[in-house]
């Protein structure tokens, strides 16, 4: 059945400029699956000219983040019918029972896509953890090592551009959970915790939220909203924190390299690619033109 949308048009609705402010920090950021394809580019090219610590395969490096986020990206749309089940046929009889049916398809298909997506994003931040190799929290949880690890470089990641504001739509939709709201709250007010190391403990409370079962599926009329923008702010957010990640893994920074290897005339240094990626290219884009060395 021909639907509409695309049950990925809340990503794209999401990250869209609705307000015109010449100030909106959203008008600043690449749309939800662009930023995602040059996450991966990034880190592609990085390993390919050696610039990852500890990572020895310069021709697929990070494959457990690489993979997992270029499954999230080629997600183009989903169709899920929770009509399935229904053995009374009543669609098939009623107008009215029918149109609450083509309702449910379009929510269950919205839904599935941003659950699939954002566990996609989280296998790749979690493997992002591994990868880097924190052995100063090595006995903690992996989602714990990287909220230390980021309170502990914190200098060196916290001003990474729309990283506090990803974190607040984030925190600002999880809060609508009520299961978690409480523990939302605490991630500032009881554990003072901000930056990189806010938005790492509130994508562990979001995780564990929706593995336990706790999120509720959008049928029957249940407002879908909040829903479906806590998964792609929370993904969103943790495709900085991979940033993060990476950027702290870098073994020279200043290095210029390319955007991506099949552009190799676009070349810049690695460390602004990694704090800056998620931006528009006219707000950080520095050497257009340049050669790598």
């Amino acid at each position: 059945m021909k639907r509409e949308q695309s049950a990925i048009q809340p990503a794209i609705r999401i990250f869209t400029c609705g307000c015109g402010k010449p100030d909106c920090t959203i008008a600043t950021l690449d749309p939800f699956r662009e930023h995602i394809a040059a996450l991966i580019h990034g880190i592609f090219s990085a390993g390919h000219f050696g610039l990852i610590d500890g990572c020895d395969d310069t021709q697929f490096p990070w494959p457990g983040v690489t993979f997992p986020l270029q499954m999230a990206a080629s997600i183009e749309d989903v169709f899920a019918d929770p009509s399935y089940i229904d053995e009374s046929d009543a669609g098939l009889y009623c107008g009215t029972a029918w149109d609450r049916d083509e309702e449910d398809r379009d929510a269950a298909s919205e839904y599935v896509a941003a659950l699939t997506i954002f566990n996609f994003v989280w296998m790749a931040y979690e493997d992002a953890i591994r990868q880097s190799n924190i052995l100063a929290f090595s006995r903690e949880k992996l989602p714990v090592q990287a909220r230390k690890h980021f309170a502990e470089h914190a200098s060196q990641i916290d001003q990474i551009p729309a990283l506090t504001y990803l974190y607040r739509i984030a925190r600002k939709c999880c809060l609508h959970a009520d299961p978690i709201a409480d523990e939302v709250r605490a991630i500032e007010t009881k554990y003072k915790l901000t930056g990189a190391s806010a938005a790492a403990e509130l994508g562990r409370v979001f995780r564990n939220y929706v593995v336990h079962g706790s999120d509720p599926i959008p049928l029957d009329g249940f407002p879908k909203g909040w829903g479906l923008a806590r998964f792609y702010t929370v993904s969103r957010m943790l495709l900085v924190l991979i940033q993060c990640l990476v950027r702290l893994r870098l073994t020279d920074a200043g290095m210029l390299i390319p955007l991506s290897l099949m552009r190799d005339g676009e070349a810049e240094e690695a460390g602004l690619i990694f704090t800056q990626l998620h931006q528009k290219a006219n707000l950080w884009r520095r050497y257009p033109s340049q050669q790598v060395r």
